[in-house]
C-alpha cells in the first residue's frame, strides 16, 4: 500500500514538473513575440519619420519642432541673441548690446547704419514724424550711425528690454531727467554731454541733422569709463521653417505690407520679395528706402512686428506718450515669409513677448523690424 502511494506521488511529481516547464516555455515565447512587434514598430516609425523630412525638405534639427519637440539651436551655434543670425567663430555673444535713437525725418535721409542693426524699432516722436532705435550686438562693427537724435520716455523704456548702453543726443525734459534719476535699465551716453568725445558733426549736413557715432567710439566709451560689458538678454524664440506660419489656422499671405503713420513721407510700404524671403522698405508708396553707406541695398527685414500701443499726445509739439507696462498688453501683427498672424504681446520684468494661440511665437533668424503704432492704425495687408 505504502508503495502504491509513492509511485502514486512520483507520477504527480513529474506531471507537474511538466505543466511548469510548458508554462515557462510559453512565458518566453509570448516575451520574444512581444520584443519582436516592438522592434517592428520602432523601425516602422523610424521611416515614417525619415519619410516626412524627406517630403518637407527638413535638412536640419531645428525643424524637426513639427514632429517632435524643440532642439534650442543655441545649444549648438553660436547665434546672436538679437535676432538669431548664426555668427563667426570667435564673435563674443555675451557683450551689451547698444541702442541708438536715430532720427527719420525727410531732412536726415538717407541714414547711416540702419541695415547693421539686429533689430529695429520705428515708433512716432512728434506729430506725424517717426523715429528709429536702432539695437546693435555688441560685437558689431559699425562705422557711421546717425543722425543721432534725442531721447523719448517710451523709447528708453523699449531699450532696457536689452540692457543697452544708450546713445542719444538729449532728449525730453522727461527723459533725461527718468535718465539721470535711473529709472531704466540702461546705461547713457549723451551726445549733449561727449559730442567733442565720442560724437561728430558732418559739415556738409545742417543741424541737427548731423550728429554721428560709431561703435569704435562707443566702445571706447565703454573703456575709458570701466563700464560692465556684459549681457543677461532673454533672447527670442526662433524657427527658421519656412513653414512655420502655416500650422496655424488663421495665417493669410503677406505680399504687401502697408502702415499709415500719417503723411506720405513717413507712411511705411513692406514689399515681399519671395527669391530672398525678404521684405523690402519703401515710403510714399514706391520709393525705395536706403542705407547711405549700402547705396545698392535697399533696406530689407525678415520679421516684421506691428504692435499696437495706446498713444496719446502730451504737448502742443505733439509729443506722444505710449503706455508699454500694460498687463493686459495689446494686438500685435505677425510677420515673415510672406504670410502673417495676429497674436498678442505682453510686456514681463522688461521684456515685451509676443503670443499666438497661447503659445510663444517664433522669429525666422534674421533681422527683426518692431513698427509701434497706436490703436486704430490703418493697416493694409494684401
Amino acid at each position: 500500500m505504502k508503495k502504491r502511494k509513492k509511485e502514486k506521488k512520483k507520477i504527480i511529481s513529474k506531471g507537474s514538473s511538466w505543466v511548469l516547464c510548458l508554462l515557462v516555455f510559453i512565458v518566453i515565447d509570448f516575451f520574444a513575440v512581444f520584443l519582436f512587434f516592438v522592434y517592428r514598430y520602432m523601425q516602422t516609425y523610424d521611416e515614417s519619420v525619415s519619410s516626412y523630412m524627406y517630403k518637407n525638405e527638413i535638412n536640419n534639427e531645428d525643424n524637426l519642432e513639427l514632429i517632435g519637440d524643440t532642439i534650442s539651436e543655441n545649444d549648438k551655434k553660436n547665434i546672436s541673441k538679437l535676432n538669431g543670425v548664426e555668427l563667426e567663430e570667435g564673435i563674443d555673444n555675451d557683450l551689451r548690446p547698444y541702442a541708438v535713437m536715430v532720427e527719420n525725418s525727410s531732412d536726415a535721409r538717407p541714414l547711416s547704419g540702419i541695415n547693421e542693426a539686429s533689430i529695429v524699432y520705428e515708433a512716432l516722436a512728434e506729430a506725424k514724424i517717426t523715429r528709429f532705435l536702432f539695437i546693435f550686438d555688441g560685437s558689431t562693427n559699425v562705422p557711421k550711425i546717425g543722425p543721432i537724435r534725442s531721447a523719448r520716455p517710451y523709447f528708453v523704456k523699449i531699450a532696457e528690454e536689452y540692457s543697452p548702453l544708450y546713445v542719444h543726443f538729449g532728449g525730453s525734459n522727461q527723459a533725461l531727467y527718468e535718465i539721470s534719476n535711473n529709472y531704466y535699465d540702461i546705461i547713457s551716453l549723451n551726445g549733449m554731454v561727449y559730442e567733442n568725445d565720442y560724437f561728430w558733426r558732418n559739415i556738409y549736413q545742417i543741424a541737427p541733422h548731423n550728429a554721428y557715432s560709431s561703435t569704435d567710439l562707443i566702445k571706447d566709451y565703454i573703456s575709458d569709463f570701466n563700464i560692465e560689458n556684459e549681457n543677461n538678454i532673454e533672447s527670442y524664440k526662433f524657427n527658421n521653417n519656412k513653414n512655420y506660419l502655416s500650422k496655424f489656422k488663421n495665417n493669410s499671405v503677406a505680399e504687401s505690407v502697408f502702415i499709415k503713420y500719417g503723411t506720405p513721407n513717413y507712411n511705411v510700404l513692406w514689399k515681399y520679395n519671395e527669391k530672398t524671403n525678404n521684405y523690402e522698405r519703401f515710403y510714399s508708396k514706391n520709393n525705395p528706402y536706403y542705407d547711405l553707406d549700402s547705396k545698392d541695398n535697399i533696406i530689407e527685414t525678415k520679421n516684421i512686428v506691428i504692435q499696437f500701443v495706446e498713444t496719446s499726445v502730451i504737448d502742443s509739439v505733439g509729443r506722444k506718450k505710449m503706455v508699454l507696462e500694460s498687463n493686459l498688453g495689446g494686438d500685435v501683427i505677425l510677420i515673415r515669409d510672406g504670410k502673417y498672424i495676429e497674436g498678442k504681446w505682453f510686456r514681463e520684468d522688461k521684456k515685451t513677448k509676443f503670443f499666438v494661440e497661447d503659445s510663444e511665437y517664433k522669429f525666422t533668424n534674421g533681422k527683426i523690424w518692431v513698427n509701434i503704432v497706436p490703436i486704430n492704425t490703418n493697416i493694409e495687408i494684401k
